[in-house]
């Protein structure tokens, strides 16, 4: 096919090219089309759109047209990183395609000397290429690649500059994807965080910013002598040292939640006010999104709110039936979910401290927890509250 028919394909394409980007945003399957459109119009042997880590030296997945199971297989495992194009790919500035012909340091003849195309390109008649960075964030490279065999030709300056000018609508397009992601991810984990516990919480995003409040901590938030509030979005208390070690409590576990830090969250009780005694939780949650997802893991934190004389109870029924609790191990659960400390607890039972050490041993093996922070999360986190 000739350059002429081709350009002139391509520039009667285009709408329909720009139509299948902006799509790509919202279903990132119809990228499929995408590159089929574009190995019909541009002559191409073959197309992949690579999803990789940020330093583009891992695939995570991928779209392709007409590449073999086995050899694109192959190349994720080992032939991306001895693609002779790929250490100019990484320095070239993103949101090009650039001629594997015009545009790289290396002759085709030292191309056809190289192991990648011998063991790699060769068998699959690969000789020409164009590809590049379409985009890029802090956990994702995007790289968009055609091959063409020796009898298309390489890909012309005209081409190259064809396919260049859709690169705006790319990016634009990713930029999109992100943002519906964002919102997805959120979504999700606000309907998690409700449907597990009835407790007031907030959501805080990596940056320990605030994404969501239910209404009832937006409403705490609008009271003047409330001890919590919110400063350039972050969640802080008017307590000067208690702030600081909410701070840290929530640095800690989001690292934890991005997988930096091996912490569970926490605990921290406030001062008590008008006769009533809160205390903040803090947990660790992570979002997995699908493979194609830009930023595929995200970090968020969790804040409930817990009241101790707020109108929830523990459903003693189900933490027998699920824990395989006793009778006595479940009241001394409940107590010990209100944050008192065993010996409190042993005086309120009346019972002995050894006994009710023995109990809480127990209760921890049966729930698979480590302690009264790491059970507390669990009762917080799960759904073992009822309405009283």
């Amino acid at each position: 096919m000739t350059e002429e028919k081709i350009l002139k394909t391509a520039h009667e394409a285009q709408p329909a090219l720009i139509q299948d980007i902006y799509a790509a945003a919202s279903n990132p399957d119809e990228w499929q089309q995408l590159i089929d459109r574009l190995v019909r119009i541009f002559d191409a042997r073959s197309a992949r759109l690579l999803w990789l880590d940020q330093s583009a030296t891992k695939v995570r997945t991928s779209y392709m047209v007409n590449t073999d199971a086995g050899y694109q297989q192959s190349y994720s495992n080992y032939y991306v990183n001895l693609c002779p194009w790929r250490p100019e790919i990484r320095s070239k500035p993103p949101g090009q395609l650039y001629s594997s012909y015009f545009d790289f340091s290396q002759s085709q003849e030292d191309f056809h000397h190289s192991e990648f195309y011998q063991d790699w390109a060769r068998p699959q008649e690969i000789e020409h290429g164009i590809g590049g960075t379409v985009y890029q964030n802090e956990s994702t490279t995007v790289q968009l690649l055609l091959q063409r065999t020796r009898e298309a030709g390489c890909f012309t300056p005209q081409e190259k500059a064809f396919l260049n000018s859709l690169a705006p609508f790319l990016q634009q397009a990713f930029v999109l994807q992100q943002q519906i992601e964002t919102i997805a991810a959120q979504n999700q984990i606000i309907g998690d965080a409700s449907t597990r516990s009835p407790m007031p919480f907030m959501l805080l995003d990596k940056d320990g910013k605030m994404a969501y409040a239910c209404d009832s901590i937006q409403s705490m938030l609008r009271t003047r002598d409330c001890l919590l509030e919110l400063r350039h979005g972050r969640p802080r208390l008017r307590n000067v040292t208690l702030d600081g070690s909410l701070s840290s409590l929530i640095r800690k576990t989001l690292q934890s939640a991005c997988g930096q830090w091996h912490s569970g969250g926490g605990r921290l009780q406030l001062p008590e006010q008008q006769q009533r005694k809160v205390s903040l939780y803090v947990a660790p949650l992570t979002w997995e999104g699908p493979l194609t997802s830009l930023t595929p893991t995200r970090c968020f934190a969790i804040v409930y709110l817990h009241d101790r004389q707020a109108a929830t109870i523990l459903d003693k029924t189900r933490l027998i039936l699920d824990y395989q609790l006793t009778q006595a191990e479940a009241g001394v659960t409940e107590l010990m979910a209100q944050g008192l400390p065993l010996p409190e607890i042993a005086k309120r039972l009346n019972s002995s401290i050894h006994t009710v050490r023995n109990q809480a041993k127990s209760i921890y093996a049966k729930t698979d927890t480590k302690g009264q922070t790491q059970l507390l999360r669990l009762l917080l986190t799960g759904s073992i509250y009822q309405p009283q």
